[in-house]
C-alpha cells in the first residue's frame, strides 16, 4: 500500500470514475443519460422500457406489453412495484403525459445524466493518455506541484506554462492540498 502511495505521489494517477457511477442495474444508465442530455425524451424512455433490461419475469412481461401496444395503463397494471423508474414512467404516460414529463417524473433522472458525463470523462482521460502518455504534463491536466518540504509551489516550470491554482476538496493523497491546472501557452 505504501509503495502504491509513493508511486501516486511521484507519478500521479488518472482519475477515472468507477463502475458504481454507471449503476448496478440492467438499464444502461449512461445511454439513458445521453438521451436525456440530448433532450431525446422518447429514446430515453425506450431504453428504460426495453424488455431486455428487465431484472424479473414480471417486469419483462410488462415491458413487452408496453412495447407491443404502447398502452401505458395496461403495462402499469402488470409492472412489479419494485421497478420504481418504470412504474413512474408508465404512471406519467398513463395519465396523458408525454415522454419528457415521464422522464421528469423520475427522482433519479440526474443520476442518468451524471452517468453519461462520467463516461465522457473516462473516454477523454483514456484519449489523453493515448495522445500524450502519462509521463508529461499536457494542456488541461490537473497536477499537484510541491517542493521538497511538501509545500505547494506556485512557480513556472521553465517552459511557457501558466498555472491557475484551484483549491479543490480532494480525497486520499491530495487532501488539503491545492490543485494546479496547467495550460501550455
Amino acid at each position: 500500500m505504501q509503495k502504491q502511495a509513493r508511486r501516486m505521489k511521484s507519478k500521479g494517477f488518472i482519475n477515472y470514475f468507477g463502475l458504481q457511477r454507471f449503476g448496478t442495474g440492467s438499464v444502461p444508465s449512461a445511454e439513458v443519460g445521453k438521451w436525456i442530455i440530448l433532450r431525446e425524451w422518447e429514446k430515453a424512455v425506450e431504453v428504460i422500457m426495453d424488455p431486455a433490461t428487465a431484472k424479473d419475469p414480471g417486469e419483462r412481461r410488462a415491458k413487452v406489453k408496453y412495447k407491443e401496444n404502447g398502452n401505458a395503463g395496461i403495462a402499469l397494471s402488470r409492472m412489479p412495484p419494485f421497478a420504481k423508474s418504470e412504474t413512474a414512467i408508465l404512471r406519467e404516460l398513463a395519465k396523458g403525459g408525454g415522454h419528457k414529463e415521464a422522464i421528469f417524473s423520475l427522482s433519479n433522472r440526474n443520476m442518468y445524466a451524471s452517468s453519461f458525463e462520467s463516461l465522457l470523462w473516462n473516454m477523454a482521460a483514456t484519449r489523453r493518455i493515448e495522445l500524450y502518455g502519462s509521463k508529461e504534463v499536457a494542456a488541461g491536466d490537473l497536477v499537484l506541484l510541491t517542493d521538497a518540504r511538501g509545500y505547494t509551489q506556485k512557480r513556472n516550470m521553465g517552459r511557457k506554462n501558466q498555472y491557475l491554482v484551484l483549491p479543490v476538496a480532494m480525497t486520499f493523497v491530495a487532501a488539503l492540498r491545492e490543485i494546479v491546472m496547467v495550460e501550455l501557452m
